[in-house]
């Protein structure tokens, strides 16, 4: 319910939500400790406070920051994960050329045909940690075809155990990264995290003692931090939530554009194979 709460709003309305609803309690906080709450007027007595909300804070900053660093290594998996699926899709259309024209031309159109629905179908879904069945269906034309190539010696059986083990790595890359689409941060986590933030809040309000204006002020700069540190856990955690900084389909559309130069230059020269300057070196 939760994380459906916070991925199923959109962008701006969420970080509206949270900066607002984040400040408005830490002012409510203030203004209720300033009201109703005693403060002590031992020396001794405010040494005990402070020291528990030090303590506190100590473990609130660490769970924030362990959160964060989580969040921010699987975003950067899941965008090496993106870029390597590229590279592997990349290598399968350049090393088609080791098979006769029929298979070779089964296995692009159906490379480009993953391509195009990964980027049209799939990439809209997840936001939202879904996936598309087409893409699916894509994939088994890919082992379809390159299981069902003709193989007429032994050279030939060996060219196409190479191509289907990029297949299988394209396969595993695309797998991985689907599972990183959804939440790491479990309903339970959110909980803790927002009700800890909360008494952050009333810690910093009960042992702050400072003018009411400065008092005011640093329990709203407080809070504007705490709401950007939930705003970034957000968006990592999610590396394909729409927030500014997901990961985008760009390494597969320089694929498709680079395809689509490739076709007209085929169409301009008919006859002739073409090959990539990059494709150098032994297969």
């Amino acid at each position: 319910m939760i994380s459906y709460f916070i991925y199923g709003l959109p962008p701006s309305i969420l970080a509206t939500i949270v900066l607002i609803a984040s400040i408005s309690i830490s002012i409510s906080c203030l203004f209720f400790c300033r009201k109703f709450v005693r403060v002590a007027k031992k020396e001794e007595d405010t040494n005990i406070i402070e020291i528990y909300s030090d303590a506190f804070g100590v473990a609130f900053a660490v769970l924030l920051g362990l959160l964060i660093v989580n969040s921010w290594n699987a975003y950067d998996q899941t965008n090496n994960q993106v870029r390597q699926e590229a590279i592997y899709i990349s290598d399968l259309y350049k090393k088609s050329l080791l098979l006769n024209e029929e298979d070779r031309s089964k296995l692009r159109s159906n490379l480009k045909t993953y391509v195009s629905d990964m980027i049209n179908l799939e990439w809209p879904l997840l936001s939202q940690g879904g996936h598309s069945p087409k893409v699916n269906q894509d994939i088994f034309r890919i082992f379809d075809t390159l299981y069902y190539s003709k193989k007429t010696n032994e050279q030939e059986w060996f060219f196409a155990q190479q191509l289907n083990t990029l297949a299988t790595q394209l396969n595993d890359e695309r797998s991985s990264y689907l599972l990183n689409s959804t939440s790491s941060v479990t309903p339970i986590m959110w909980v803790i995290l927002i009700l800890s933030n909360i008494v952050a809040f009333f810690l910093l309000a009960l042992t702050t003692r400072a003018p009411f204006s400065l008092h005011l002020l640093l329990q709203t700069l407080y809070a504007f931090g705490t709401s950007l540190m939930l705003l970034l856990i957000i968006v990592l955690d999610r590396p394909f939530y729409p927030f500014g900084g997901e990961i985008t389909p760009y390494p597969l559309q320089i694929l498709l554009s680079e395809w689509e130069g490739e076709q007209q230059h085929e169409s301009l020269a008919p006859g002739v194979v073409p090959t990539s300057p990059a494709f150098t070196g032994p297969i």
